[in-house]
């Protein structure tokens, strides 16, 4: 009797499997496209300077540089002079803020947070047109302060951070066709 017990648990078992299995199989099909790809003759792209709306002096060199920086590590488009290039990437820094994030006790600011927010947009010199046009891309950093405000250094560093990750963003959204924006 335990063994038909034991067999009958058995084939439960299996069944289960079977079924965790192919709800995988089925499921792992469906797959999102993001909202834009690359047309398949873009292998090169120049990024041009980003135009600098903000009062902070150095975030156009410093956004363009780590651009091209992350494209040349990502390695699957071709950095290149506007004359060689199937692509030319444009964007603006439209925003930088240094906004309190976090108070002491005594209501004196603990934290700050830097923030940049940027658009991007594409166009296709092959096509002549705008393929496509990225808004309000933001990204922010922590900065601790000290007892007498925020130390241009802590700052510097916080803005090389959110640099980095918006470098990161534009990349996928140029190559993937989207990120986590």
């Amino acid at each position: 009797m335990q063994l038909k017990a034991e067999s009958s648990k058995f084939k439960v078992f299996i069944s289960c499997i079977l079924w965790i299995v192919s709800c995988g199989l089925f499921f792992g099909g469906c797959v999102y496209v993001g909202p834009s790809i690359l047309p398949s003759y873009i292998k090169k792209i120049n990024i041009n300077t980003f135009a600098n709306e903000s009062f902070r002096p150095d975030l156009d060199e410093k956004i363009t540089s780590a651009v091209t920086r992350e494209f040349i590590a990502d390695g699957r488009l071709i950095t290149t002079g506007e004359d060689e290039s199937d692509a030319i990437l444009f964007g603006e820094i439209k925003r930088y803020a240094l906004e309190p994030l976090s108070y002491t006790e005594k209501m004196n600011v603990e934290e700050y947070k830097v923030r940049i927010i940027i658009n991007i947009w594409l166009k296709d010199l092959k096509q002549n047109k705008i393929l496509w046009r990225e808004d309000n891309i933001e990204s922010w950093a922590a900065a601790s302060s000290t007892q007498g405000g925020l130390e241009i250094k802590v700052e510097n560093e916080a803005i090389n951070e959110v640099v980095e990750k918006l470098a990161r963003k534009v990349v996928k959204r140029v190559i993937d066709g989207w990120s986590n924006i």
